[in-house]
């Protein structure tokens, strides 16, 4: 990268699968039901892929829906770790200099 950016690259967990157990759901139609009683429309397919795996991206109805399903906040559905610098970047976020954030976009039109 020519103009001195340290890419960051982070990882997360997606804890649904275990906040589902604890609160007593223990299959993705009943995640669903749950959902659709609380004004979350999703196809069953949709919940089972969200259960099943890690979603790349969720809209903040689908979040707050969760979070009242399974008594929990968003940091409870979504577990953090700690930026490590590398050779990838996520969600096209670079630091540039002075620690400015920079698009990969606006990055790579420089």
């Amino acid at each position: 990268m020519s103009n001195g950016s340290r890419v960051l690259t982070t990882s997360y967990r997606w804890r649904l699968r275990e906040l589902m157990a604890q609160s007593g759901y223990h299959t993705a139609t009943a995640l669903h039901a749950a959902l659709n009683n609380r004004g979350v429309a999703l196809s069953q397919s949709q919940v089972c892929r969200i259960v099943s795996g890690t979603p790349e991206r969720v809209s903040l109805t689908l979040v707050v829906g969760l979070c009242s399903a399974l008594a929990c906040s968003p940091s409870d559905l979504v577990s953090i770790e700690s930026p490590a610098e590398g050779g990838g970047h996520v969600g096209g976020v670079a630091v540039g200099p002075a620690g400015s954030v920079v698009a990969a976009s606006d990055r790579d039109h420089r």
